[in-house]
């Protein structure tokens, strides 16, 4: 049996909402990379955490923004999200491998509906799973659905950059050309669909 696309379990995470919340990820996380100078004292613990957290400001502007009526989110300490009131979160990490922090869950997250695999009724936690390589460049976004007892990828989807952005206008207080101006070797520019991005830190 082929793996299923978390849409074919819960209809409210149809793909194009998906793409919204990983386009949010892969260019906030790019744009930080750029805004990180090692040679001025910064680390890849700072940058994981700057990264995570203008990622969840983002997608927090955004829900206030109104422009997509399925997202909501809110700004308590353990940070979730919901796309059409499916319970979300993101992390930095491979998709088949997610931490003990990863998997735990709010309590509206353990009302989640349960669904169907193979004949077995699981309840599925639903995360962004953002892997990055040693410089700090996003390799693959991965939305997973995780079996809530083993954390095994249930259903899965992996996210193919198009050239769009969700950001213009989110954020009247940031402006890209102060990325551009500030030098970071190795930092490179996304041009014509290139997939870069940012290391964040362990549990997002």
């Amino acid at each position: 049996m082929s793996q299923p696309l978390p849409w074919d379990l819960d209809k409210r995470l149809e793909k194009e909402r998906v793409d919204v919340i990983a386009r949010i990820i892969l260019d906030t996380r790019a744009e930080t990379l750029l805004l990180h100078d090692e040679d001025a004292g910064d680390s890849p613990w700072g940058l994981g955490c700057r990264s995570y957290d203008r990622t969840k400001n983002r997608i927090i502007m955004l829900a206030e923004d109104g422009r997509y009526k399925w997202l909501a989110a809110d700004k308590r300490a353990q940070f979730r999200f919901l796309i059409g009131g499916a319970v979300c979160g993101f992390y930095r990490g491979e998709a088949d491998a997610p931490t003990d922090r990863t998997m735990r869950r709010r309590a509206d997250e353990l009302e989640q509906q349960s669904f169907l695999f193979e004949d077995e009724r699981l309840v599925l936690i639903w995360r962004f799973a953002v892997s990055t390589a040693p410089t700090g460049e996003v390799t693959q976004i991965s939305f997973v659905g995780l079996s809530s007892e083993e954390g095994q990828v249930i259903a899965k989807y992996d996210f193919l950059p198009a050239n769009d952005g969700v950001l213009v206008g989110l954020d009247n207080n940031y402006k890209k050309e102060e990325a551009e101006s500030v030098p970071r070797k190795g930092a490179r520019r996304k041009k014509d669909g290139e997939r870069l991005d940012a290391k964040g830190s362990s549990e997002e």
